[in-house]
């Protein structure tokens, strides 16, 4: 399955259901490996009895249940990687075609994620010290260079001298190019998110960050959203009434509680939709064949969340940005290839 261009969606369905009868046999496999364990252990056992006549079983029973226990760590190392093969060639196979009707030049890497610090997470999340991404995606819609990851956000705190973790929001992370001229930050977030974060706010640095709280006097916005800034007034004129509507319409796309922010040269999404996004389902390993169109459709809807992002900030702009389309641009530039030197 190494040739992932080569993949039709019958293979896949055939490699899931070798998948799955694996996983079925695995209360199999428990009993096999408790009586391997057994086994010698019985012997030994009759040998305090006999010892002579048990002597040569006892030590081939040690050596099969040695033995035994080697292929099935094995079997379950080879099944894991196999796992892994079928996990990348479903997302190269339908997030390709996903992406294709989406955008024109995009690459798309499964096994890598961004850099922890390049996602805000301890601007907009107290108490957010590491994160892991995956499935990154990159690359250029109406002009505008956006990055897209899978992430899994943890947060550490301390209690009564007991140290613990737990993630805190499973879901995904987007950034592109900011085309508004901005010089401050601005947080938004959804109310939902926001109640979610609240108490730790508080206890954290409340009285520094509420301050930065401020509402745009829409009722209707203020009713759904929590603003954040440094500089309201700026905030204020990115905010207008096309900017309010057009984040109220990417929350109605999204479905999950988020936080966007605006940043001098960026703007980011982290939304908390409590899944891992582009996995492989699990019926696949029990149906005839997969729904190849279902599952397009599942990863462009993630996927066209982008596009809302982007059209937040292109269609509410108070400046228009350039006309220039960068994917022409490079589409221009291939297509006529790299000059001899």
């Amino acid at each position: 399955m190494k040739d992932y261009s080569m993949i039709t969606p019958e293979a896949l369905t055939q490699e899931a259901k070798k998948i799955a009868r694996f996983h079925s046999r695995e209360s199999l496999y428990a009993v096999l490996r408790l009586l391997s364990i057994l086994t010698p252990l019985f012997f030994l056992l009759l040998g305090f009895i006999s010892p002579p006549a048990f002597a040569v079983v006892f030590v081939l029973a040690v050596i099969l249940s040695a033995w035994s226990l080697k292929w099935e760590f094995a079997a379950d190392a080879a099944m894991e990687e196999r796992e892994k093969e079928y996990d990348t060639a479903f997302k190269k196979l339908v997030v390709r075609q996903a992406a294709q009707e989406l955008f024109r030049h995009y690459s798309f890497e499964p096994d890598k994620g961004l850099e922890e610090d390049e996602i805000p997470l301890r601007e907009v999340l107290p108490y957010s010290y590491f994160a892991k991404s995956t499935n990154l995606l990159h690359g250029f819609y109406k002009g505008i260079a956006f990055r897209r990851a899978n992430l899994k956000a943890s947060v550490a705190s301390t209690y009564e001298n007991q140290y613990s973790t737990e993630t805190l929001l499973t879901g995904q992370f987007i950034d592109f190019q900011n085309p508004l001229k901005f010089s401050s930050v601005l947080y938004i977030y959804t109310e939902d998110m926001f109640e979610e974060i609240e108490e730790k706010i508080r206890r954290s640095d409340g009285e520094v960050r509420a301050k930065y709280l401020f509402t745009t006097g829409d009722k209707a916005f203020d009713k759904s959203f929590r603003c954040l800034s440094h500089d309201s007034s700026e905030a204020r004129e990115i905010l207008t009434a096309d900017c309010r509507n057009a984040v109220m319409k990417l929350a109605k796309s999204v479905g999950a509680p988020f936080v966007t922010g605006f940043t001098h040269d960026r703007v980011f999404l982290l939304i908390d939709t409590g899944i891992d996004h582009f996995e492989p389902p699990e019926y696949l390993g029990y149906i005839d064949k997969m729904n190849l169109e279902y599952e397009t459709k599942r990863v462009s809807q993630t996927l066209k969340i982008v596009c809302d992002a982007i059209d937040m900030v292109k269609k509410s702009g108070t400046e228009e940005s350039s006309e220039t389309d960068v994917a022409d641009e490079l589409e221009a530039f291939w297509k006529k290839g790299t000059p001899a030197t």
